[in-house]
């Protein structure tokens, strides 16, 4: 007996602290928050949908695409690729370019 009321008297008190911290995070948003969360589209984009913005943000010149890597942020930490340091060192016959995130420390060498 002492088992059963141990057991309902435990997932009451659960349910009651859960229900107070599900109604104080429904209820307050962050100040930082309320302008990312009035940005968002009332339903998830369509895959053709994120392709057109993607694109238009290409034509407009806010998204820039590596010309050597063909990416438009590092693979790892998605910083964009106007942070990258680049140098390029070699010879007559080979020229090698080193990309180099400052954020992550990500790089890759690439003969061009």
């Amino acid at each position: 007996m002492q088992l059963i009321i141990g057991i309902v008297a435990g997932g009451l008190i659960s349910w009651i602290i859960s229900h107070q911290y599900y109604k104080k995070s429904s209820i307050k948003v962050p100040p930082w928050a309320e302008e990312i969360i009035g940005r968002l589209p009332e339903v998830p984009p369509t895959k053709q949908k994120l392709l057109e913005l993607f694109q238009d943000a290409l034509t407009d010149g806010e998204v820039q695409i590596h010309p050597v890597l063909g990416i438009v942020a590092c693979p790892d930490c998605k910083s964009p690729i106007s942070e990258f340091r680049e140098k390029a060192f070699g010879d007559d016959r080979v020229t090698i370019a080193s990309i180099t995130c400052p954020h992550c420390g990500w790089h890759q060498s690439v003969e061009v």
